[in-house]
């Protein structure tokens, strides 16, 4: 779905452990050629923000000294 697309895109962008503003702004402007609103944009942005912190905390939970890898 185009959705899926612009949420897989987020996750991409964000694989070096920043947003940089012309990818955030690509994306924005893929998402409006397959029809996705800015709102639904920002909603997917706050979804894989959530999902890394449950992630860090989760690893903080079965590694308490520092992740091994």
């Amino acid at each position: 779905s185009a959705r899926a697309m612009i949420y897989i895109a987020i996750q991409a962008s964000y694989a070096d452990g920043e947003f940089h503003p012309r990818e955030r702004e690509a994306i924005k402007k893929l998402a409006a050629r397959i029809h996705v609103a800015p709102e639904v944009v920002d909603l997917l942005e706050e979804q894989h923000l959530e999902e890394v912190k449950i992630r860090e905390k989760r690893l903080e939970l079965l590694f308490p000294d520092g992740v091994p890898y």
